[in-house]
């Protein structure tokens, strides 16, 4: 099994009860998303998108699909819009690592 996973970090008290009828989970920040595995205090919300390492390629680039679809929806609930959305981003010190 692999997961993408969807994270709102930043977000204020007043968006809880909203997230988690979303289907989002309160936790510490995901390491790998951090400059050099560094793990911010802040937690972050998280959503979880689980499937099969086996299944076809067009099955994962629909989940990518969706999952895009939820981060540019919660967009209308963030003070910076979508330009608070970082889709396939990564922190630039990991971009440039490699």
């Amino acid at each position: 099994m692999a997961a993408f996973v969807l994270e709102v970090s930043d977000s204020g008290p007043e968006f809880a009860d909203f997230l988690a009828a979303l289907g989002f989970a309160c936790r510490q920040a995901s390491p790998e998303l951090e400059s050099y595995g560094r793990v911010d205090l802040n937690p972050v919300w998280h959503k979880e998108f689980w499937f099969e390492v086996n299944i076809q390629p067009m099955h994962v680039v629909a989940l990518m699909e969706q999952i895009r679809e939820e981060a540019y929806l919660l967009a209308d609930y963030l003070p910076n819009g979508p330009a608070a959305v970082h889709f396939t981003d990564f922190p630039k010190s990991i971009a440039d690592a490699s």
